[in-house]
């Protein structure tokens, strides 16, 4: 997913970055994408959005993520257009460290105006594949 956080003291506009994510009710899988790729992991309550089991998730950000899904890529089916964006997105909008520019506060050069844009083209792509229609599902039609 191309993840976008809220506005914060930190960055006024939000951060809009690459996150891989996987949450289900088997530890066993979570625990097996840490082992192999690193990430954290999280416990979610059973009461979080009227679930009723507890469930457990395991996430990676940035660059890291990009690595992952470009690992996983050849066996992705119904989510191989989100992580073709994904890839794309951080090969386009990726601001690299040490450039020239005066460094922000993470030690990247501060984004401009229309880099920022650029992003959130990206996350609005993203959110177009998350719709599904009616009878639409991620079932890979062979």
């Amino acid at each position: 997913m191309i993840f976008r956080s809220k506005p914060n003291h930190r960055c006024h506009r939000g951060q809009v970055t690459p996150r891989v994510q996987i949450e289900m009710c088997s530890i066993a899988v979570v625990n097996k994408f840490s082992e192999m790729f690193g990430g954290s992991t999280h416990i979610i309550s059973g009461k979080y959005k009227g679930k009723r089991r507890e469930s457990y998730r395991w996430l990676m950000d940035c660059g890291k993520a990009v690595e992952v899904l470009e690992q996983i890529r050849p066996w992705l089916v119904a989510k191989a257009a989100h992580a073709d964006l994904v890839i794309r997105f951080w090969k386009e909008c990726r601001i690299p460290r040490g450039s020239n520019a005066k460094l922000g506060f993470s030690g990247f050069r501060k984004m401009t105006d229309a880099e920022f844009e650029r992003r959130l083209y990206f996350h609005e792509e993203m959110k177009k594949l998350q719709i599904k229609g009616p009878g639409q599902t991620d079932e890979a039609v062979n």
